[in-house]
């Protein structure tokens, strides 16, 4: 892609944008997503809720990464959250697009991101990555 992600050398394959804190909608229209990690294998868990996603689940301990939130009347491109049942490598996937029942995975979630044209708070630009990180620096 061509948008900068930042993320030491992975690579993008879709980005959009959600909002860092629910503050600027009113309590009712806020829809949370819930980010967390695990360290051991970098995977990455996402939840519909506030906090939902830490903790040990499936016996992989799961690490709050962050949490961002989009709005029930949303009008960006549709993003679904998908889950892959598989012990200690048990993950998540999000992509930009309405159904996430392929490679294994079955949707749990589908959501609206931020339209950048028609919200005026802060947008956090969410970027899903794709492939393999790349290898540690040499010693």
């Amino acid at each position: 892609g061509s948008q900068w992600c930042g993320d030491a050398g992975w690579k993008h394959a879709e980005f959009f944008d959600l909002l860092r804190s629910a503050d600027s909608l009113p309590k009712d229209q806020s829809v949370a997503i819930c980010i967390s990690v695990n360290p051991a294998k970098v995977t990455y868990r996402f939840e519909m809720s506030e906090t939902g996603c830490i903790g040990k689940s499936n016996g992989t301990d799961w690490v709050h990464a962050q949490t961002v939130h989009t709005s029930k009347d949303a009008r960006g491109p549709a993003a679904c959250i998908g889950f892959l049942q598989s012990g200690a490598s048990t993950r998540w996937t999000m992509r930009l697009q309405d159904r996430c029942n392929e490679d294994g995975f079955t949707r749990t979630h589908v959501f609206r991101t931020m339209a950048s044209d028609r919200h005026e708070a802060p947008l956090l630009r969410a970027c899903l990555l794709s492939g393999s990180p790349p290898p540690p620096a040499a010693p």
